[in-house]
């Protein structure tokens, strides 16, 4: 079975889930509709997309259980491909959500004005968008690496193990867009590296599904 073919089933797997990466773009956009347009807002929306894309993006690993992984194991399938479907499948989700996200969130800074208005030099947002989606896709694929480790563990761990790393990336997120005078310097950097951040979570999103290729590999499953 190739990767193609389990990538299909994956999509499949997520099912409805898939309209949520349509739909947040357009709540958030709601959301903001009855409110005054900060000058962050466009880079909220863009955030919001994104911990929806991270929470599509792990579903083909939490619908997993002991009974598929033994249907499986009696179809064609190298040892560790199916995690690679499910990697690919991740990156896919999130660069969909980031990529709805920056359209609304674009929109939104042109309707309400830029960031940069906030401080002495000019930002330059589509470099904190790709250090949006950089860490966006560093979140998800440390949730996919822990999902492999605690893979058939129970309800509980797992269903912790795959709201955590969202919940973590969205609301660092904006509480660092809500103390931005004190984190000004963080975000300069950002200005100034946005693509080599971005470079070095697609590296380190490689990496972590190489590790959960292996050990899915050593497992035999």
């Amino acid at each position: 079975m190739t990767l193609l073919k389990l990538l299909k089933i994956d999509i499949k797997k997520a099912g409805w889930n898939l309209l949520i990466l349509v739909l947040i773009p357009l709540i958030g956009l709601a959301i903001l509709s009855d409110s005054d347009i900060s000058p962050t807002a466009g880079i909220f929306v863009t955030l919001y997309c994104l911990f929806g894309g991270i929470i599509v993006a792990i579903v083909p690993f939490a619908a997993e259980n002991a009974e598929e992984a033994g249907f499986l194991e009696m179809l064609p399938v190298k040892p560790g491909l199916s995690v690679t479907s499910h990697f690919t499948f991740s990156a896919l989700c999130v660069f969909i959500s980031g990529g709805l996200g920056a359209l609304a969130g674009s929109a939104v800074s042109a309707a309400g004005g830029s960031a940069s208005a906030l401080y002495p030099d000019s930002m330059n947002l589509p470099s904190l968008y790709f250090s949006a989606f950089g860490a966006a896709l560093l979140f998800t694929a440390i949730d996919c690496l822990l999902l492999t480790i605690c893979r058939y563990n129970t309800l509980q761990i797992l269903q912790i193990i795959r709201i955590l790393p969202a919940f973590v990336f969205f609301f660092g997120s904006t509480a660092l867009l809500q103390n931005m005078e004190t984190t000004s310097a963080f975000f300069r950097i950002l200005n100034e590296n946005g693509l080599v951040v971005f470079g070095i979570c697609v590296l380190s999103f490689a990496a972590l599904a190489a590790v959960s290729r292996e050990i899915t590999v050593r497992r035999g499953k």
